[in-house]
């Protein structure tokens, strides 16, 4: 099942080009569309999945703290998809993971490699729209919206706009692939709100889905009254708001939940404590790892849920910035917002 959505680029009555996106039996996502970084990959088979996983997650991390900054973001980020596109192979081709399998089944050493879709949403939301020396910051590409006077920047040929939104939409679709992985794994795994909130996810975009199609169809002289009109479905502002406040609830709780097994995992370091079974503060060393890197991946599906959301706003002016573009107008100042 695609979880695609937000498809037209309201330009034209034609469907525009469609990024492929292919799902295993295990929720795995592919794109045959977004492999230009396929061979810049410094990963070895003989390196082990975690290890690989760590450094892909540092790049990231690197790439998203200037202050510690290494080498350009876009290439750390471009290292980082490579490995963790090398990862999802060597999962799926050595079974570390089965579609009917429970969370107790799951080796504790192969729970943090059910967030590699996860960074690879995290990943494609972060890198920039121009990948050029005279293109403007990534921060201001990573809005999500850029005006006429950067298009030339684009080497691509493509509208700075439509890369975002491909970009986008892969991050939605690898969130999504995420969270069902999880939700797959049945109790102990996802928290009861989290699966409610996913499902609740789901239904708008279904609904939203039926109206997208409508949207190939607005080409009068009351378009942006359309589009208003097609931006008001969903939830009430209140709503979203008070989603976000249960979410933030949730991830606070998470978090002080990982922050007090992480600090008993240093304190057994510290102590120089060699007997992993040894029990010590009610765990010993295989619980306490194994729940700390649970509650690590309860953490990352609340920001899933949020990027969700708050991605679809940002398609949605992408949409209305093609549709200006698309009759040479570009948008202006939105690229402010």
């Amino acid at each position: 099942v695609s979880f695609l959505f937000m498809e037209s680029t309201m330009s034209s009555s034609q469907p525009p080009p469609q990024t492929k996106l292919y799902h295993d039996s295990n929720g795995h996502v592919d794109d045959h569309d977004n492999n230009d970084n396929d061979n810049d990959n410094d990963s070895d088979s003989d390196t082990p999945p975690a290890e690989t996983f760590s450094k892909a997650k540092a790049l990231l991390d690197n790439a998203n703290d200037n202050s510690t900054a290494t080498s350009s973001p876009t290439t750390s980020i471009s290292k980082a998809i490579a490995l963790l596109r090398e990862l999802q192979l060597t999962i799926s081709k050595n079974g570390i993971f089965s579609k009917n399998e429970s969370l107790e089944d799951v080796a504790t050493n192969s729970l943090e490699l059910l967030g590699v879709e996860f960074q690879l949403g995290r990943a494609f939301l972060m890198l920039p729209t121009i990948n050029s020396n005279n293109g403007p910051p990534a921060a201001a590409a990573d809005s999500g919206v850029s005006n006429n006077k950067h298009r030339n920047n684009d080497t691509t040929g493509e509208s700075p706009s439509m890369t975002r939104k491909k970009n986008v939409l892969l991050a939605v679709e690898y969130f999504h692939g995420f969270l069902k992985r999880l939700e797959n794994l049945g109790e102990g795994m996802l928290l009861p709100d989290t699966i409610k909130d996913y499902h609740m996810l789901l239904d708008l975009e279904d609904e939203r889905q039926e109206i997208d199609s409508e949207k190939y169809n607005c080409t009068s002289s009351n378009d942006s009254n359309n589009i208003q009109r097609f931006n008001n479905t969903g939830l009430s502002p209140a709503q979203t708001r008070q989603l976000k406040i249960q979410r933030y609830q949730r991830k606070k709780s998470t978090s002080q939940t990982l922050s007090h097994l992480q600090s008993l995992l240093h304190r057994r370091t510290r102590l120089q404590i060699e007997d992993p079974g040894e029990i010590m503060d009610g765990y010993d060393y295989e619980s306490l790892l194994r729940n700390s890197r649970i509650e690590t991946l309860r953490e990352c599906a609340e920001e899933a849920l949020e990027e969700i959301q708050s991605s679809r706003g940002e398609l949605e002016i992408l949409e209305m910035a093609l549709m200006m573009e698309s009759r040479g107008g570009g948008m202006g100042g939105v690229h402010d917002f």
